[in-house]
């Protein structure tokens, strides 16, 4: 797999800073900054806030440093319904991407483990890896997620045991699982390090951790800050994953490159781990040591900072007129808190998903589409989620909306509108 290659970097080097959050994997106490990530998140979000994007000069971890634990997590994660009601990739679901992902995975554990082994899947989401599992022959499987609606969704619908429960104390404590499975999880964790620990408590005899995190050294160069999600606390590269593996007494039996098959053509490139206890499993051939995140990422933070996306908003905002804003993925939060939105005026902020509508982001409440219905000509409309504009559009016309309505990928391509 290809590295992508910024044609900008930051100028000189990150003075080093002392750690708000100890480095997650190595517990190192100080580092570079490369940047800084503000978001304007919900404002009943227990991770609702502005974060250091830090280098740790020890293991290499890219990490939001900020005063992050594993409770406010916990919080918002039982709290937060958009995994729940999401067609999105990425919600554990079956859309089309999902399950292309999903097979992919059941293809690459099959032929490592057998039909009969009891399988966690610790963050399952609604449960589509756990059903391609099924599909292929597996039937000791049982879910784990923050959610409860989630796992009760998952008992109900699939079937399945489920239950609500943190990844630092795993369920099911009459089951020694031959597998536990982290897919897009530790990525999202305050303490990967608890988490790996306990997965080494909680494992069969010769039981393996199967682990997918986003590769940060090759974050593609497509959606500017696209994988600076509020939730990735962690920027994994394959050095981070393996000293990750190492500090919690696993040790490899591959790591690997791969990638994840987005809409619209895209490609998310991730690394796959699968590893077993030191002195438990026989060790592999692994993933020599790769490009850094820590080296990559300061270019891919100043080519985000200066995409034609952010001269769009920047124009956009500065001409003053009323923007209605719909599409309230992260991505949009962070716009909205560090890119030109931020001085924007700010008509009001849209989105169909239930999830979302009525709860608030910087004093704003999320209205549904209805709102609307017969707005001034001087008011703007600005269809943030990347690669639905097509099929927003069709509402603001239905909805006798007459203002000028422009889309993130519009930004992408011109900014010469006025």
């Amino acid at each position: 797999m290809l590295r992508p290659k910024p044609e900008t970097t930051l100028e000189g080097a990150a003075k080093p800073e002392a750690f708000q959050r100890l480095c997650p994997v190595c517990g190192a106490g100080g580092g570079p900054h490369l940047g800084r990530l503000n978001f304007v998140a919900f404002d009943d979000s227990p991770l609702n806030g502005a974060f250091n994007l830090a280098a740790c000069p020890v293991c290499g971890l890219v990490f939001y440093d900020a005063a992050i634990n594993s409770e406010a997590v916990a919080a918002y994660y039982r709290t937060e319904r958009r995994y729940f009601t999401s067609l999105a990739p990425g919600a554990g679901g079956e859309s089309t991407a999902d399950l292309r992902h999903q097979a992919e995975i059941v293809g690459y554990l099959s032929s490592r483990i057998k039909p009969e082994h009891k399988i966690f899947d610790v963050g399952c989401g609604r449960g589509g890896l756990l059903s391609a599992l099924r599909r292929a022959g597996f039937h000791n499987l049982y879910g784990v997620d923050l959610s409860p609606e989630m796992t009760d969704d998952i008992e109900k619908r699939l079937g399945l045991p489920a239950a609500q429960a943190t990844a630092g104390r795993l369920p099911f404590l009459e089951t020694a699982p031959g597998l536990i499975i982290y897919s897009h999880v530790l990525e999202h964790a305050a303490e990967p390090v608890e988490l790996l620990r306990e997965a080494g408590r909680r494992l069969a005899t010769g039981g393996l951790v199967f682990i997918e995190v986003p590769d940060a050294s090759a974050y593609p160069l497509d959606i500017p800050h696209q994988e600076f999600y509020l939730e990735h606390l962690n920027h994994f590269d394959s050095s981070s994953l393996s000293r990750l593996l190492a500090e919690t007494g696993f040790q490899p039996l591959d790591i690997s490159q791969a990638a994840f098959a987005l809409p619209g053509g895209r490609n998310l490139p991730v690394l796959r781990a699968l590893a077993g206890r030191v002195g438990d499993a026989s060790a592999g051939g692994g993933l020599s040591a790769g490009p850094s995140a820590a080296e990559y990422l300061p270019s891919y933070l100043a080519w985000s900072s200066n995409h034609q996306v952010m001269s769009g908003l920047a124009k956009l905002a500065d001409s003053g007129r009323p923007i209605w804003v719909w599409g309230l993925s992260q991505l949009t939060m962070l716009f909205l808190g560090s890119s030109a939105l931020a001085r924007a005026k700010i008509a009001g902020l849209i989105d169909r998903d239930p999830a979302k509508i009525g709860r608030a982001i910087g004093g704003r409440p999320v209205a549904g589409p209805e709102i609307l219905d017969g707005r001034p000509p001087d008011e703007a409309l600005l269809l943030a989620a990347w690669g639905h504009e097509a099929s927003m559009r069709k509402s603001p016309t239905a909805l006798n909306f007459h203002g000028q309505v422009f889309s993130i990928s519009e930004l992408n391509g011109n900014t010469d509108y006025w």
